[in-house]
């Protein structure tokens, strides 16, 4: 067996391992350690070099099968055999004081640090006291192990998620494992709920489990070696250095920590407008700026602010500033509609930028900081638009306006039994927050959505000015912004040729019912569409 171990260019120790994978070393473990009877943290100590603070267990349970020590020694010996992390950065059975007196504390399986300066704080810390804050922010691997997979659902959601509840910091990552080959890799990111580690594991749901996919189980093979955890939270703290590889879909902890964001500071930050307004331009901003690194303009995204760039005073510094205002350029010659009468841009004074209201960049970076690690047009969810309307719209102006949209999956079945293609134009007259539209959009362009292509064929129509903003907001998030939406009542007043409304009265006296052509002047001529799809609102 060879060893191949390298220095990466960030400095950090590649454990190159040795020709074995991780079947392989269960199978060794097996042979050589079957007969032993029990397993204590001496065993531990002796043959995987690992602290341990476990109880003597015994290796088989009483119905003969491997019991959960077992699973776990396995598991234990075997990463190590293989070099997936290093020894002195482990602790199996890491015991974390929970609650308040009495309350009973959390054991996770297995804790892997980011460095071995943990056993001093550990050896120095109190046992009675709470765990030190600098042992929680060492925390970088949790893991859980089950002699039964049938029990995966509260060691995941309780037992685990509580464990790497416990880490201070941006990212922590997760490993349950049981008696089955494969294993299932988890994430959190601050406060937010664990979440797969992969990506493309990851389901719309309404329970946490659901959204888990847990009987879609990660190869045992697959599981991150140390310095790849280590990496992804360098690479993530290099805010100047994110692209797609880096930077998670979109998902519903965002627009919750948004919607945390907006509660708890938009009274003291004073917005110069509505909030929906500034929200709509920020994100389209991001689009487009997304829309350049998909395109190869550059390598990583604009939308971001360094810690040094945001001042003690919460604006942005003339480095933020001078990049934010070069997207905003760049912006405008693809989202024309949004950006033509933009809500908030920076103006020159002498050599520096200065933006149009000062509270109003305040919450440009509370915007930026909440998504600049995410990415918009790599998410897979399509249920942004119920999120936007249940948490941004009043409930008091849904109720007064009648305001009930179609649910999700109608709209889908709809879509798909029209079956719009890519060469017609498509409107929705009552567009509500353009949820027809949206979907439409991602029909069409099922198998395009990486090429960027515009909305510019969709057509939507509201006399509700807030809900038209959701609905820019609404085609922003669901891959593009370039819609032709506009307010206007479309009983009486129609859409013309040349872009512009009628302004005279829509009726039988002014306009052929044949063809809607005008009697008198051709100029007036209603613009035709190819597919029309709406739900009229009945209320």
């Amino acid at each position: 067996m060879i060893k191949n171990d390298k220095i990466n260019k960030e400095g950090i120790l590649v454990l190159g391992g040795y020709d074995m994978n991780m079947i392989e070393a269960y199978k060794q473990f097996d042979e050589k350690f079957t007969g032993i009877f029990t397993i204590d943290k001496e065993w531990y100590k002796i043959n995987c070099g690992v602290y341990s603070n476990n109880k003597p267990e015994n290796s088989l349970n009483k119905s003969g099968k491997y019991s959960e020590e077992y699973i776990r020694a396995r598991f234990i010996w075997s990463i190590i055999k293989v070099k997936k992390y290093p020894k002195e950065n482990i602790f199996v059975e890491f015991n974390i004081p929970k609650g308040s007196e009495g309350s009973k504390s959390l054991d996770p399986d297995v804790v892997v640090f980011k460095d071995d300066s943990w056993i001093n704080i550990y050896d120095n810390w109190d046992k009675t006291s709470a765990l030190p804050e600098e042992l929680r922010k060492l925390m970088l691997v949790a893991m859980e192990a089950k002699s039964n997979h049938k029990r995966v659902e509260n060691a995941l959601t309780k037992q685990l998620s509580d464990a790497m509840g416990s880490y201070i910091g941006e990212q922590i990552f997760g490993i349950y494992f049981d008696d089955l080959v494969d294993v299932i890799l988890v994430k959190k990111e601050g406060t937010n709920s664990i979440k797969r580690y992969n990506p493309s594991k990851i389901l719309d749901g309404e329970t946490l489990i659901e959204k888990l996919n847990i009987t879609n189980r990660d190869n045992i093979e697959s599981i991150p070696s140390f310095e790849d955890y280590i990496n992804n939270i360098i690479v993530k703290d290099n805010v100047s250095k994110l692209n797609f590889e880096t930077n998670d879909g979109i998902d519903e902890d965002t627009f919750s920590n948004l919607l945390s964001f907006i509660n708890r500071d938009i009274d003291r930050i004073s917005l110069s407008r509505n909030e929906q307004d500034f929200i709509v331009e920020f994100l389209t901003l991001k689009v487009a700026d997304e829309k350049e690194v998909k395109r190869g303009k550059k390598k990583y995204f604009d939308f971001y602010i360094e810690k040094h760039e945001k001042k003690e005073d919460g604006f942005g510094s003339q480095s933020f500033r001078k990049r934010i205002y070069d997207l905003y350029e760049r912006a405008k010659k693809e989202y024309k509609t949004i950006f033509t009468h933009p809500a908030f841009w920076y103006t020159n004074k002498g050599a520096d930028l200065i933006p149009s209201v000062a509270n109003d960049e305040i919450f440009l970076i509370g915007i930026v900081e909440l998504f600049q690690k995410k990415s918009i047009l790599d998410t897979q969810n399509t249920n942004f638009n119920q999120i936007i309307f249940n948490n941004f719209g009043s409930s008091v102006e849904k109720a007064k306006e009648k305001q009930f949209f179609t649910p999700v999956p109608i709209v889908d079945s709809i879509i798909k039994m029209v079956n719009p293609q890519k060469n017609e134009t498509i409107c929705d007259p009552c567009s509500g927050i353009c949820d027809f539209l949206a979907m439409a959009f991602r029909h069409v362009y099922k198998n395009e959505l990486e090429n960027l292509p515009s909305a510019d064929m969709l057509y939507g129509f509201d006399i509700d000015q807030k809900i038209m903003k959701l609905a820019e907001l609404n085609l922003v998030l669901n891959g593009d912004g370039n819609a032709e939406i506009k307010i206007m009542d479309s009983l009486s007043n129609k859409l013309l040729d040349d872009g512009t409304y009628n302004d005279v009265k829509f009726d039988v006296n002014n306009y052929y019912k044949d063809d809607w052509t005008h009697k008198n002047d051709k100029q007036r001529n209603v613009k035709q569409y190819n597919v029309i799809v709406t739900n009229p609102p009945f209320g």
